[in-house]
């Protein structure tokens, strides 16, 4: 933070601890020398002497002081060694120990002390200073100060060296500005650290998560030395760009060059292939580098259990599961979040529920991911439950993936309202919903619009319209999935002006191009409404050809509203796309007889007996266990519905059975 340029030098520290003796110091520094810092600190003793510290500390005192600083583990112990220092003398012109200094304060996230030490000590201009405050900086994400500071280094004519551009190549990459990392890269090559090994292996690195990778590449190739951590981050360039192919071939040339693979190189390839959706390479792959004796490290472990996640695959899951608790491996927190969104996603609730509670740190992730799995199970009572968990903890607050799935999960349940009562919630909390948030909310409303149709009720859509604009009114950009919901939801509740301006604000206002959807939605809304006419010059003015989905859209309309010359018009397009069915012959059968023209109907279905054309029974299906079973009247599955139909038998003579018995129990006062 720039705030951090305006903290002064710690002076009430050192004034505290002027009084400390002589003899107390040389107490510390056996200690420190001999390789026991923590023991030094740990000497705790009433300090009353008023001696005074040597003022010209040699060698001997900077490597003490040097150990001490290893020793330190809080805040207190810092700064303490810190008031050592500067009452001693030690810390003035050292800009070693002010180096180890700052790197004490910046691991224990003393941000401002490091940068008052940093102030006391920079006259002296060494590099390794400036590299600690940088480094500090890149630690904590703090980038753009880090580039400031750079600025400032080179003003004051300090020279960066080896170590100086690694991290400030590393901050250009997390910014992802395209110009600074050209500028940086032009600072290198200027300053003759163009073939610096660790420099390359950061620009390769740096170009790769910038996605540009030709330009890392060259450097790549340009590289005189090269070592694994330059596969590595070339890999990892592929890996986060999508290019599973070029990360095979460059995994494939460095074995050819005599290059090991590790476990990091390996992590990179699986990501590789699972960002391209290759789940089943990155199975095989998992399973080869398992046989080449390569531990699996936790990145990789939680690449694998997420392919696992997206496949359903619960064997391949629970035996990665197996050589998690094996290699020791499961308490690391993204391991167990892992393997929580594994179990929940298979539904298997119990499982993700003893991770979660053995789970010691539980983040953010941790808590979305077990209300994923309870709302993937159906149990959004449940969800809700730990989701207003979430909200009640003090240093952990949801996002928008808990608000999305506690959301998701009532509104595929059918409670619409209370999904649209906790989208409220979330615009008020301050948090903007993602496109697939809106897609569902609206989704929902329309679906239950389409529900309560027969009973009149069309509040929903209207729910979905009110959601729509307000989300519009506080700065969300609807996409083309938004508009096929919206317009879905105005069809099925017969708001033909509002589906027209929405329309029309697609197209004009957010520069979208209508899609076959959006076509099918707009000819399905003025067909309900009766206008037939304006739906067919839509569908003529349509830019591509229209499918089934349209045409069909229109031939429905003209059955409920009669009119049977649209009707043969959309049936001749509909065989013109060979799709000729026996359900559209059918459809066009009955316009016909409800308009009277029974010759007309009758001539359609003999029509459709003489080309064999059969309609398709109607299915139900059900899912169990990752598998999709389909059935229809009449229709038998064996040996499965056998097995069925005994256990049918069984019930029916058990309900028989005790029908008979109540029956004799009721009529039993009467027959005595």
């Amino acid at each position: 933070m720039l705030w951090l340029w305006n903290c002064p030098p710690p002076s009430a520290a050192a004034i505290h601890f002027s009084s400390i003796p002589i003899s107390f110091f040389l107490f510390l520094l056996p200690r420190a020398v001999r390789g026991r810092p923590a023991t030094a600190l740990q000497a705790q003793r009433p300090l009353s002497s008023a001696a005074s510290l040597p003022t010209s500390p040699d060698t001997s005192s900077s490597s003490a002081f040097d150990l001490l600083l290893r020793g330190c583990r809080n805040p207190r112990q810092s700064r303490l060694v810190h008031s050592l220092m500067v009452t001693s003398g030690a810390l003035h012109g050292s800009a070693f120990l002010a180096s180890r200094l700052v790197s004490v304060y910046s691991r224990i996230g003393h941000l401002a002390n490091a940068r008052a030490v940093f102030l006391g000590a920079v006259e002296g201009g060494n590099c390794v200073l400036w590299n600690s405050v940088l480094r500090m900086y890149l630690s904590h994400g703090h980038h753009g100060e880090a580039l400031v500071l750079y600025c400032r280094m080179r003003r004051l004519g300090v020279l960066p060296d080896g170590f100086t551009f690694p991290i400030i190549v590393r901050c250009c990459a997390s910014i992802g500005s395209p110009a600074l990392c050209k500028a940086v890269h032009a600072h290198a090559v200027a300053a003759g650290y163009s073939s610096h090994l660790h420099v390359d292996n950061e620009l390769v690195l740096m170009y790769g998560g910038t996605g540009n990778m030709d330009v890392a590449q060259q450097v790549f190739e340009s590289m005189t030395v090269r070592n694994v951590i330059s596969w590595n981050t070339l890999l990892s360039g592929f890996s986060v760009n999508q290019d599973s192919l070029a990360a095979s071939n460059a995994f494939r040339m460095m074995e050819r060059e005599g290059y090991e693979p590790n476990a990091v190189t390996w992590t990179s390839l699986l990501s590789a292939h699972a960002r391209c959706g290759e789940n089943g390479n990155v199975l095989k792959l998992f399973s080869k580098m398992r046989a080449r004796g390569v531990a699996p490290t936790p990145e990789s472990v939680s690449v694998a259990l997420a392919v696992c996640t997206n496949m359903g695959a619960s064997n391949d899951g629970k035996v990665i599961h197996s050589f998690v608790i094996r290699d020791g491996v499961e308490d690391y927190v993204f391991v167990r979040n892992s393997l929580i969104c594994f179990y929940g996603r298979l539904g298997n609730r119990e499982d993700a529920e003893h991770l979660f509670l053995r789970t010691k740190v539980k983040t953010l992730v941790s808590w979305n991911a077990l209300i994923s799995c309870y709302a993937g199970v159906g149990l959004y009572d449940k969800a809700y439950e730990v989701f207003l968990q979430l909200e009640g903890m003090s240093d952990i607050r949801p996002n928008l993936v808990s608000w999305s799935a506690v959301i998701g999960g009532f509104a595929a349940g059918g409670k619409v309202e209370q999904s649209l009562q906790l989208f409220r919630q979330m615009q008020g909390a301050g948090i903007g919903p993602n496109a697939v948030t809106v897609v569902t909310i609206l989704s929902a409303c329309a679906e239950t619009s389409a529900l309560s149709l027969g009973y009149g009720v069309n509040g929903f859509a209207e729910n979905a319209l009110r959601t729509f604009h307000d989300l519009i009114n506080a700065g969300f950009v609807p996409d083309g999935i938004s508009f096929v919901a919206v317009l879905s939801a105005c069809g099925y509740a017969g708001y033909v002006t509002e589906g027209r301006w929405l329309f029309d604000q697609m197209i004009c206002k957010y520069k979208l191009s209508p899609w076959m959807e959006h076509y099918a939605c707009m000819v399905d809304l003025l067909g309900r409404a009766g206008l037939l006419e304006e739906a067919k010059q839509l569908l003529e003015k349509m830019p591509f050809k229209p499918n089934i989905c349209v045409w069909g859209a229109l031939l429905n309309s003209c059955r409920i509203y009669r009119n049977t010359q649209i009707a043969e018009e959309a049936v001749s397009h509909i065989f013109a796309l060979e799709l000729e069915t026996a359900g559209t012959h059918m459809i066009l059968s009955n316009i016909y007889a409800s308009c009277g023209r029974w010759d007309d109907s009758a001539s359609m279905r003999v029509l459709t007996k003489e080309k064999g054309l059969k309609k398709r029974a109607g299915q139900s299906w059900i899912e169990l266990k990752k598998r999709i079973y389909t059935f229809s009247a009449g229709f038998t599955l064996p040996p499965e519905m056998e097995n069925i139909y005994i256990v049918l038998e069984e019930l029916n003579h058990l309900v028989r059975s005790e029908e008979q018995t109540v029956a004799y129990d009721q009529l039993s006062p009467y027959l005595t």
